[in-house]
C-alpha cells in the first residue's frame, strides 16, 4: 500500500510496455534488414534504437525520483523506531540509499552496453554504420579490437552478471525456501480441488438450509470498524479497550443492541443485506475485543502482527479507514461468530449470573422472548444416530466452512491468535482450524507481535490437537473423530508457526519488499499520529 505513493506505477508499466514493443520492433527490423539490406530499414531501426535508449533514460529518472522520495522518508523514520520493529527489516530499509546508488550504476552500465551494441551493429544513424571496419583499420586486428567491436559479447556478459546478481540478492536460502513454499502451496491447491469435487451437502434438507443461511451473514470491515467506534461512546459506556474481552462486548453491547430485533448483529449493522464472506475469522471470546478487530484489519492490510493496529484503533481509527479505503478493503466481508450468530436463539439468557470481567459488576440478562435452541434441542437431524439440533446456530461451523470452501475457491481462514495462545487449546476453535485444513483452505495467522510469539515458542513446539480442552468430553472426541490424520494436522500447525518464525532474509524478495514498505509505513505513522505511543 506504500509503493503507489512513492512510484507512479501506471506510468512505469506504460513505459515498460513501450520498451517491450520497441524491442520487438527492433528485432523484426533487424531481421528484415539482414534479408533485404535496405537503407530505409536501417534508418527505421536506428530510430527505434534511439527511442529505446531515451525510454531507458526516462525510466531510470522516474525510479530515481521515487527512490529519492523514499530515502527522504527513511531519514524521517530513522529518528523514531518502536519496540516492535524487526531489526532485519529496519536494516533493509536503511540500505535504500545504497540501493539508489546501485540502481544508478546498473542503469548507466545497461545504457552503455546498449549504445555499444547498437553502435557496432550500425543502428545509430546518422553515425556511420561501418564503425567495426573503421576501428579495425585504426587499432589493427588484435584480440582487444575483436572484443571491443563484438556487439554480442558485452550483452552476453551483462546477462550473465545480471543472473548472478539476482541470485545473490535473492539469496540461495530464499530460493530453496521459495521452492518449498511453492510445493506446499501446490499440495494445498490439489487438496482444495479434490475436496471441492467430492463435497456433498448434508442429506437432511433442513440442516443444509440452516448451514447456507448462516454462511450468508457476513459483516463488512467498514461496519465492524463503525461498531468499534461506538463502544464507550454510544453504548457500553464503561468499555476499556485494553481489558474488555469479546465475551464482555457480546454480553453488554451486541446482545442489548440486537434485542429489539431478536436477530444476529450483522443483519443490523449491514442494514438487512446478506452477503457471503471472503474469510472466516476464528477467535476465542476470552481475548480482548480490540485484538479481534485489529486482527481483521491486519488481514486486510496483509500484516501478520496486529499490536500496532490495535493501538491505532484507539488513537486514530480514521487513519486506519483511510489505508483500507485506498486499498479497496473497507468492503471486504468477514464471518465472525459474535456478530453472525443470533445470540438471542442461544446464550442471551444464561442460567447463571454473569459479571463484567473488568469491573466485576453483574451483567443484566436479556429479557427477549426469542426461543432458545441448544445442541440437542428438537427438531433434530434425521440422518444421524445421535440427536443434533437443526435450529441451533452453534453446531454448524464446520459444515458451514466446508460449504463455503466448496463453493468459493478464494474463501480463506483468519486465525486471530490471542497473546496467551488460548485459541489452540479451545476445542471448537481447533475444530474450525481442522476443517479449514482438510478443505485445503488458505490459513492466515494474525499474532500480537513476533516478540510475544517468541516468548511462547516452547509452548508452540509442544502444541498437539490431542491436548485441546472443552466443557464436554464428548465434544473433544467428536472433533478428534473428524480428523483422519492427527500427526499430519499437528505438522501443519507447526508449518504455520514456522512461517512466522522465518527470518527476514529467508523471505522471497517480493515479500521482503512488502514487509519493508509496511514497516516504513508504521514508522511514519508513529511520527504523524501524536496519540500513537511506543508499544
Amino acid at each position: 500500500q506504500f509503493l503507489p505513493l512513492v512510484f507512479p506505477l501506471p506510468l512505469l508499466r506504460f513505459v515498460l510496455r513501450i520498451e517491450m514493443f520497441t524491442v520487438v520492433l527492433i528485432v523484426v527490423i533487424i531481421g528484415l534488414d539482414e534479408i533485404l539490406d535496405s537503407q530505409f530499414l536501417r534508418i527505421s531501426g536506428s530510430f527505434c534504437c534511439w527511442m529505446y535508449l531515451c525510454l531507458g533514460i526516462y525510466f531510470y529518472f522516474i525510479l530515481r525520483t521515487g527512490l529519492n522520495f523514499l530515502v527522504a522518508e527513511v531519514d524521517r523514520a530513522r529518528g523514531r523506531q518502536d519496540g516492535l520493529a524487526n531489526p532485519d527489516v529496519m536494516a533493509a530499509i536503511y540500505k535504500i540509499r545504497t540501493y539508489r546508488r546501485t540502481l544508478g550504476l546498473c542503469s548507466l552500465t545497461r545504457l552503455l552496453i546498449l549504445v555499444h551494441s547498437m553502435l557496432f551493429s550500425g543502428y545509430l544513424w546518422p553515425i556511420p554504420d561501418d564503425m567495426v571496419k573503421r576501428v579495425h583499420e585504426s587499432l589493427g586486428n588484435s584480440f582487444f579490437t575483436f572484443v571491443l567491436t563484438d556487439s554480442s559479447l558485452a550483452c552476453n556478459l551483462w546477462f550473465v552478471s545480471l543472473i548472478v546478481g539476482i541470485t545473490y540478492i535473492m539469496g540461495f536460502s530464499s530460493l530453496f525456501a521459495t521452492h518449498q513454499r511453492h510445493e506446499e502451496e501446490q499440495a494445498r491447491i490439489r487438496k482444495r480441488g479434490e475436496r471441492q469435487r467430492t463435497y456433498l451437502p448434508a442429506m437432511d434438507e433442513g440442516w443444509q438450509q440452516k448451514v447456507e443461511d448462516l454462511a450468508k451473514r457476513a459483516l463488512s470491515l467498514e461496519a465492524l470498524l463503525n461498531f468499534y467506534s461506538g463502544l464507550g461512546r454510544d453504548y457500553m459506556h464503561h468499555f476499556d479497550s485494553h481489558r474488555h474481552t469479546t465475551d464482555d462486548v457480546v454480553r453488554q453491547a451486541i446482545i442489548p443492541l440486537s434485542a429489539p430485533h431478536q436477530s444476529d448483529m450483522s443483519k443490523i449493522l449491514m442494514q438487512g443485506r446478506r452477503k457471503r464472506p471472503n474469510a472466516m475469522v476464528t477467535h476465542t471470546w476470552h481475548s480482548r475485543f480490540r485484538d479481534l478487530v485489529a486482527s481483521v484489519v491486519a488481514e486486510a492490510l496483509q500484516d501478520s502482527n496486529y499490536a500496532r493496529i490495535a493501538v491505532l484503533l484507539d488513537s486514530d481509527i480514521d487513519l486506519v479507514k483511510g489505508w483500507l479505503r485506498r486499498t479497496g478493503d473497507l468492503q471486504s466481508m468477514y464471518w465472525i461468530c459474535a456478530f453472525c450468530v443470533n445470540q438471542h436463539s442461544s446464550i442471551c439468557q444464561p442460567s447463571f449470573p454473569l459479571r463484567d470481567s473488568v469491573t466485576g459488576a453483574e451483567v443484566k440478562a436479556c429479557d427477549c422472548s426469542c426461543p432458545k435452541y441448544l445442541n440437542m434441542d428438537p427438531p433434530c437431524r434425521t440422518d444421524l444416530a445421535h440427536p443434533t439440533s437443526i435450529n441451533c446456530e452453534m453446531n454448524k461451523f464446520s459444515d458451514m466452512i466446508s460449504w463455503l470452501a466448496a463453493t468459493d475457491e478464494s474463501f480463506r481462514q483468519v486465525l486471530a491468535v490471542d497473546g496467551d495462545l488460548e485459541l489452540f487449546s479451545r476445542a471448537w476453535c481447533v475444530a474450525e482450524v481442522a476443517e479449514a485444513y482438510m478443505m485445503g483452505m488458505k490459513q492466515l495467522l494474525k499474532i500480537e507481535s513476533t516478540k510475544a510469539l517468541q516468548n511462547h515458542r516452547a509452548k508452540l513446539k509442544a502444541l498437539r490437537i490431542e491436548d485441546m480442552k472443552a466443557s464436554r468430553v464428548e465434544d473433544v472426541q467428536e472433533i478428534l473423530g473428524r480428523i483422519p490424520n492427527k500427526d499430519e494436522f499437528n505438522s501443519q500447525l507447526q508449518r504455520l508457526f514456522g512461517k512466522l518464525f522465518s527470518t527476514f532474509w529467508h523471505l522471497h524478495p517480493s515479500e521482503r519488499l512488502k514487509t519493508a514498505c509496511r514497516e516504513l509505513r508504521w514508522q511514519l505513522a508513529s511520527q504523524e499520529v501524536e496519540a500513537l505511543p511506543q508499544v
